[in-house]
């Protein structure tokens, strides 16, 4: 008889549970409190079809096993439009190119400027495109991944009279190939920020003390990252390391986030290469509305509007659970992947005292809200950057244009050309705000970028942007209650308060486990990687303990010379001297005295 799982929170953390387990052959079955899946990564559409999102998504080349989940779940391409080839033969020239390969229709038009054959592109209108690559002797085309990957950008329909197209996409594939390139914009200027070349070595020396630590992290973990940069850095070293990266760049609340963490980050950052990507179109339409459709058919139950309110147990084993509606459910394992902010009144309910006292001390504040602006006509951007930081504008406001980077098929909503999607990392100063009042002061905060206006006035021929404005929102789990903006899932981020609190996956209940990015993992920062990578712990948990085999897990470990400084380190610690990199510096301080009297010596 299979055994029976219960998952509480359809988020990542508990739809990868749910991946991975049912395809071992356990009776999966999701339980979550809201209407949809996802979690606060999920995409959602207002009654004018526009998207919006908690916060933008961004995809880190360190994201190992989340690419795993992604590669395994497969996407099948079904359009509303279908075109025939006496349409597609009406769209020839270059205010409007049309071609064809396989049974797919793509419309080229906004990228005839950039291809790097220039005008023979203008022999693909009405074309078989496979033909015309053959014709021109660039059959590689065909193999090309990067060469796919573009022209799907740019796929609006399929041929009429075709099949229905099935392919071995997955949703991998609906990740962008460009990566994103920031512009830092402050109000009179705009430049590429970075770190001034006088506080490299401050930063190296400090940056090193973390990275070579291990048994001294704790200590580390309690450190102020803004506390060791300001007053000690040049001011734009600092505004790039705090305004622009640590909040827009990480998500992290740059007020609270420990050194740390802030340099565990980087380090993964710089170990594969700094590249982010984002998604072709809305991230529930790229990845949560193919993940459920998989995981149906492999026989996943879902059960929606279902909140966990507590749970039974008899000594060390979960014996069953009550659901908000009353509803009692029996299972073999219990895994919660909810939020620490509802994990913390479940526990209560149940009597869990250790583990309601350890989620408590996780709570934290981050008050992040996420917002749209929709535009009714195409607005233009600097080709090498498409996504933006304005570092100095009061909500601390990051945006990228989603029109720039979406395939070009996807419903922007209705009547918009341009859509931006953006977030402001640091609102404190306008949660009392309503709504209405504070979405008018993010476009106006915007717009007051004068660096922002001169640019697009440059890539548009014109500055009357705001008049353009169709449609702006912030998101909806944002509401305005007792004088105030607060978010209906408040979002949880690492800080120097709550590191020591985060739980392992694996309870003291024999049948309960905790997944979600609040719980221990080697990627050790609040991410969509580490929501993916504590489900496959709280996976392999289970499956081990059932004798089967358990599934890819990728652990994220330093470079064998960083281990080998923190081994070092180690020991120093336990002798109770200072870190390795400060030895180091006295040992060659010591080393240049020697040689300096050696040398007088001999004169």
């Amino acid at each position: 008889m299979k055994k029976t799982v219960s998952i509480f929170g359809g988020g990542i953390a508990g739809l990868t549970v749910a991946h991975e387990l049912v395809e071992k052959g356990f009776d999966v079955t999701v339980y979550e409190k809201d209407n949809s899946l996802g979690g606060m990564a999920k995409s959602k559409r207002n009654n004018n079809s526009i998207p919006s999102e908690h916060s933008w998504r961004g995809y880190g080349k360190f994201y190992h096993n989340t690419f795993d989940i992604m590669k395994r779940i497969p996407i099948k391409e079904n359009y509303e439009n279908e075109y025939s080839l006496e349409e597609i033969k009406k769209h020839t020239s270059k205010d409007s190119l049309w071609t064809y390969y396989k049974d797919s229709v793509y419309d080229i038009t906004s990228f005839i400027s950039s291809h790097p054959g220039g005008n023979i592109i203008l022999n693909a209108g009405g074309n078989n495109l496979e033909k015309m690559w053959s014709k021109y002797s660039v059959n590689w085309h065909n193999n090309n991944k990067r060469v796919m990957k573009t022209l799907d950008k740019y796929k609006i329909g399929k041929l009429k009279s075709s099949e229905e197209y099935i392919n071995n996409l997955s949703v991998l594939d609906n990740l962008s190939e460009k990566n994103l390139n920031f512009l830092y914009l402050q109000n009179d200027k705009q430049q590429q920020l970075g770190i001034s070349f006088y506080d490299y070595p401050y930063l190296f020396y400090i940056f090193s003390k973390c990275l070579f630590s291990n048994k001294r992290k704790d200590y580390w973990f309690e450190q102020y990252f803004v506390s060791y940069i300001k007053d000690k850095v040049s001011k734009d070293t600092y505004n790039y390391l705090t305004y622009g990266i640590s909040g827009p760049g990480f998500g992290f609340d740059f007020n609270t986030i420990s050194l740390e963490h802030f340099v565990y980050f980087v380090e993964q950052n710089y170990k594969q290469s700094i590249e982010w990507k984002v998604m072709l179109k809305p991230t529930s339409e790229a990845w949560f509305d193919p993940w459920k459709e998989y995981l149906e058919s492999k026989g996943v139950k879902f059960e929606f509007e279902k909140e966990l309110v507590k749970l039974n147990y008899e000594d060390k084993n979960i014996v069953s659970c009550v659901l908000s509606d009353g509803t009692i459910i029996k299972s073999d394992e219990y895994c919660l992947c909810i939020n620490p902010y509802s994990a913390i009144n479940v526990f209560k309910n149940s009597g869990m005292d250790n583990l309601y006292n350890q989620h408590l001390s996780l709570k934290t504040v981050n008050n992040q809200i996420g917002f749209y602006i929709a535009f009714s006509k195409k607005i233009n951007f600097l080709k090498d950057k498409n996504a933006f930081v304005i570092i100095d504008s009061p909500f601390n406001i990051t945006f990228y244009p989603q029109d720039e980077h979406w395939s070009k098929n996807v419903n922007l909503g209705e009547n918009v050309k341009s859509l931006w999607s953006g977030t402001c990392i640091f609102p404190q100063s306008g949660i009392e705000l309503t709504r209405e009042q504070f979405i008018t002061e993010i476009i106006k905060q915007i717009f007051d970028s004068k660096s922002l206006i001169e640019m697009l006035k440059k890539e548009n021929k014109e500055d009357n942007f705001k008049e353009n404005i169709i449609s702006a929102e912030i998101y909806d789990e944002w509401i305005y209650n007792d004088g105030q903006l607060e978010s209906t899932n408040k979002k949880w981020v690492n800080n120097v308060f709550n590191e020591k609190h985060r739980s392992e996956q694996k309870t003291d209940f024999e049948n309960l486990y905790i997944g979600g990015s609040h719980t221990k993992t080697s990627i050790n920062i609040w991410s969509m990687e580490s929501a993916v990578e504590s489900g496959k712990i709280v996976s392999n948990i289970i499956l081990r303990k059932n004798d089967l085999k358990e599934a890819t897990l990728i652990t994220h470990d330093s470079l064998w010379f960083i281990k080998f400084m923190q081994s070092i380190d180690d020991i120093l610690y336990t002798c109770n001297l200072p870190n390795v990199v400060d030895m180091i510096i006295v040992l060659i301080m010591i080393l240049i005295i020697i040689l300096i009297v050696l040398f007088f010596h001999q004169e």
